[in-house]
């Protein structure tokens, strides 16, 4: 589903680009990490009878990876990140990447065809495969901040809402694509957002509905945006809202927004210390935790080791020799500025 209206919102800030052209020059030797779902579900609607019918063959696994060879050539690492389990406050718990695709490839999307596939793709040398507690969105943003990732492939535009620095949208098999950068102040202030920060545009981009939340009714997707340019802050958005008599405000919902809210900030991702263990994004200090009551089932639970969550399917691949260094350490990477509720655990 993804933020309504948003990439059209930011045209602006998409460059387009060529990764055929990039991967020799500022991609070379550095590691992306794909979005692999809406990745592979093109591969699975082609091949869909076949994979029915006989599973995944050898001639479909060799298709499979001569298809990474075509869309990533070069001297570039691969994190490939798939959806795990359904994530609990998700509106749509399947991923809906192209409608068309998604639906006609039910029944065929199963975990165990996912697993096999992340298993397929491991085998190539310059691939790790993580199959996400979650969504893959947030683990590949966590990978990012940690520096295990120098860029997202993706076609969700929610990676700007959770905060990804650089993403390669669509991303076809000619190398053919769009390259956006980080928001910065002086892109709000294009926008007509002066002071606008990122809190605040999270705010807004979940005001316009996401999937975590539903629009207002009659708020238009585009609302949002003129009433943050009108009120600055998300306060003054809220009181507009609210003292509108025409507003049709669905119950609970400002308890359902704060919800929203913290998703994007403290989704469950895997560690990058201990193999199966999941932690929150950003630790949840204990302000948070007494205003939420202690009570974070919507977000699939806190943080530690899962009974059943297999390490095997968190982290499958040898070393990269072509990617970045440290990518072929993402377990074992190192933690900074953790706290909270969330207290530090030595590693075993």
């Amino acid at each position: 589903m993804g933020i309504d209206g948003l990439k059209d919102f930011l045209k602006n800030k998409l460059q387009r680009t060529n990764f055929f052209w990039t991967s020799t020059g500022e991609y070379k030797r550095k590691t992306l990490g794909v979005d692999a779902n809406n990745w592979v579900y093109p591969f699975i609607w082609t091949n869909s009878v076949e994979i029915q019918n006989k599973g995944m063959t050898e001639g479909l696994k060799r298709e499979l990876l001569a298809k990474v060879e075509i869309q990533f050539p070069g001297e570039v690492g691969l994190v490939f990140v798939f959806d795990g389990a359904p994530f609990p406050l998700k509106i749509q718990h399947e991923r809906r990447t192209a409608d068309v695709v998604h639906d006609s490839s039910e029944g065929i999307v199963t975990a165990e065809l996912i697993r096999e596939l992340a298993r397929i793709l491991s085998e190539a040398r310059r691939i790790r495969c993580i199959i996400a507690p979650f969504e893959a969105d947030p683990q590949l943003v966590y990978l990012e901040r940690i520096n295990a990732i120098d860029c997202v492939v993706t076609r969700d535009v929610d990676f700007i809402v959770w905060g990804c620095k650089e993403i390669l949208f669509d991303l076809d098999d000619q190398g053919n694509g769009m390259k956006f950068c980080s928001l910065q102040s002086l892109d709000y202030e294009k926008l007509d957002l002066k002071d606008m920060i990122h809190e605040e545009f999270v705010r807004m981009c979940i005001l316009a509905g996401c999937d975590y939340l539903k629009r207002i009714p009659k708020i238009r997707k585009t609302t949002p945006y003129s009433l943050f340019k009108k009120n600055k802050i998300f306060k003054n958005v809220k009181m507009a809202i609210t003292s509108n008599t025409e507003s049709q405000i669905p119950k609970n919902y400002w308890d359902d927004f704060r919800k929203a809210e913290l998703v994007f900030k403290h989704y469950l991702v895997y560690d990058t210390i201990t193999p199966g263990r999941r932690i929150n994004m950003t630790p949840i200090d204990e302000r948070v935790a007494d205003e939420m009551g202690r009570d974070f089932s919507f977000l699939g639970g806190v943080e530690g080791t899962v009974e059943g969550d297999p390490p095997e399917f968190t982290v499958l691949g040898e070393p990269q020799p072509n990617g970045r260094e440290n990518v072929s350490h993402i377990w074992g990477k190192k933690r900074k500025g953790r706290g909270g509720i969330n207290k530090k655990r030595k590693r075993r």
